[in-house]
């Protein structure tokens, strides 16, 4: 009974003093080397089946020093203990244990390093309301980096060394997700991993505290395969809507053209090209503000060549003849019909939408608008972008048509259409 509860005290020490509350090395409780392997795994079967030790195993976890997920079923911890070596297992007191048998209240101030404390997994998601985030955008002292489905958040280095700064707001969270209510509309949320929420300060564990979510919702697939190391599934409709620009150019290249678009954005992906984190009115019109430089904008009129007249003669009430340059929109319209001969219906995908957001655009030019936050310009964003992805798709395949560009080939992931709106 001694061995045995020295052993437990090695196991509850070492996790309560560590650094990440991590679990010791199932050898390292050899007693020196007195306590032979069979012996060991006698005493931590039966602390097991106690439910007063927990254990993880490398088999299951890269690194089982951190308690990355929920505890296995007992059984299937003895059935690894039994079959794994002691080098490859790392033992930790239970949550009930540390629950009911230690002081937590030395972490109140700070929730999320208090259920590390208590014993939850590293990984455990956590969901906040969107708005967690605003405070750090609209902070200059903050960079907020979002890449669709994951994202994080640190003190720029001018404010992580000024003196003036206050300690407690030098907060870096490595790692942040997207998640989704399970309404029917899924709503967007945050994910926060317990590992990193815990080494916010206590002050801003306590702001996250206030923002978290309590009804049901899930983790963006892509961000849990991220976080455990693999490769998400999808790409981006971003992403995409950047390659098929991209890949037009280079096909008009081939076609011996100049690029139908000005800037392909190959290597310079406008920074707000992304989707927005809060649904305001503001976000939204500098979204579609950005999206029509993309396009309209951005189309090259060098590309038409002597194919259709770049401009367009009317007369004045006085009866003098002024000429004005066509826009680029009726200019790509005309081409189209006049080169290509395409129905109706396919010239409307093409030019329906870029219209659509030049129209869009001018509605706040010529008024003032306050801003508002309205779920609705999630959904308004994600129509935006998803028909002006179809526009460029379609272009860019009736471009692969043409005779000199029937073997251009195009990445496996925008050929099978593995795109996606996160």
């Amino acid at each position: 009974m001694g061995l045995e509860k020295d052993i437990f005290n090695q196991i509850s020490e070492h996790f309560i003093y560590s650094r990440d509350f991590n679990g010791v090395l199932a050898l390292n409780l050899s007693d020196n080397g007195n306590l032979n392997p069979f012996e060991l795994k006698e005493i931590l079967t039966k602390l097991v089946y106690e439910k007063k030790v927990t254990l993880t195993f490398s088999s299951i976890s890269e690194n089982p020093h951190i308690k990355r997920f929920p505890d296995l079923p007992i059984d299937e911890q003895i059935n690894h203990l039994n079959s794994e070596s002691l080098s490859e297992i790392c033992v930790y007191p239970s949550p009930n244990i540390l629950a009911n048998e230690y002081d937590s209240s030395k972490y109140d101030d700070r929730p999320f390093s208090k259920l590390l404390f208590l014993g939850k997994p590293q990984l455990k998601a956590y969901f906040f309301d969107i708005t967690v985030l605003e405070s750090y955008f609209q902070d200059p002292r903050y960079l907020v980096m979002n890449h669709e489905y994951r994202g994080s958040i640190s003190i720029t280095n001018e404010y992580y060394k000024s003196e003036e700064m206050p300690k407690k707001d030098k907060i870096v969270l490595e790692n942040f997700g997207i998640g989704y209510t399970y309404k029917e509309e899924h709503e967007r949320v945050v994910v926060g991993l317990l590992r990193y929420l815990s080494r916010l300060s206590p002050e801003h564990q306590q702001v996250w505290l206030t923002y978290q979510r309590n009804d049901k919702c899930f983790v963006e697939p892509d961000y849990t395969k991220n976080i455990m190391g693999g490769f998400a599934t999808h790409v981006s409709i971003y992403k995409a809507f950047l390659e098929e620009i991209y890949h037009i150019n280079e096909i008009s290249k081939l076609i011996n053209r100049q690029p139908l678009f000005k800037n392909s954005y190959k290597d310079s992906k406008p920074k707000d090209f992304t989707c927005y984190l809060r649904p305001t009115r503001n976000n939204y019109h500098n979204f579609v503000h950005l999206l029509d430089k993309m396009l309209s904008e951005n189309i090259n009129k060098n590309f038409f060549n002597d194919d259709i007249l770049l401009t367009i003669e009317t007369e004045r009430k006085d009866g003098k003849i002024e000429t004005k340059t066509k826009g680029t929109i009726s200019m790509l319209d005309e081409w189209l019909r006049s080169k290509i001969f395409m129905d109706e219906d396919t010239i409307d995908k093409i030019i329906g939408p870029i219209k659509r957001i030049r129209k869009e655009r001018q509605k706040p030019a010529h008024k003032v608008q306050e801003d508002n936050y309205d779920k609705k310009y999630f959904q308004m964003q994600n129509e935006l972008i998803n028909s002006a992805y179809n526009s460029v798709r379609t272009i860019r395949l009736l471009f692969m048509n043409h005779p000199l560009a029937r073997n251009y080939e195009i990445p496996n992931w925008l050929y099978e259409g593995k795109i996606k709106i996160y």
